[in-house]
């Protein structure tokens, strides 16, 4: 049974100690509940307002001068990787290393992915596209990320040089 305080001053005047500790402790425990509600509440709030933050961040980031700027460095950065990955896989068949040449054209195809997602974002910023470039602009950093692991993996096993 749920007591109020004015059950709990109705036994406490009647004498009912009993009850009466049995309705304090009630009221305490619902008090309690409430409390871990609230700051449940303020948590979850907390982590909407943080990724609100994020957000807004990003969108900010779109509309800064150096924003096409970066996502043309890494879109050169990548095409560049792409061709100097080619030459070797080229250099790695003509000695007879297919696996070499298969992991270099491997990586570069990676590269490729990358460097098309940048020149995806270039378009939509360049084109007023704000929003598609912001949503690209994430995947591509992604995307150059998974690039550069790949990358690492591929020369700790031996593949490439």
């Amino acid at each position: 049974m749920s007591y109020t305080t004015k059950d709990a001053v109705k036994m406490a005047m009647n004498g009912d100690a009993a009850k009466f500790q049995e309705a304090i402790s009630d009221l305490l425990m619902d008090k309690v509940r409430d409390a871990v509600s609230l700051k449940k509440i303020e948590v979850a709030s907390n982590f909407m307002t943080s990724d609100i933050e994020e957000e807004v961040e990003i969108e900010e980031e779109t509309l800064e001068e150096g924003f096409a700027d970066k996502h043309e460095k890494h879109y050169d950065n990548h095409d560049e990787a792409v061709y100097d990955l080619e030459r070797k896989a080229e250099d790695a068949e003509r000695k007879g290393d297919k696996v070499g040449a298969s992991n270099y054209k491997s990586l570069a195809r990676y590269h490729e992915k990358a460097r098309d997602l940048h020149g995806k974002v270039l378009d939509h910023h360049e084109n007023g596209r704000k929003e598609q470039a912001m949503n690209l602009s994430r995947a591509a950093h992604e995307k150059s990320k998974e690039v550069e692991a790949k990358h690492k993996e591929m020369k700790d096993q031996g593949g490439i040089d």
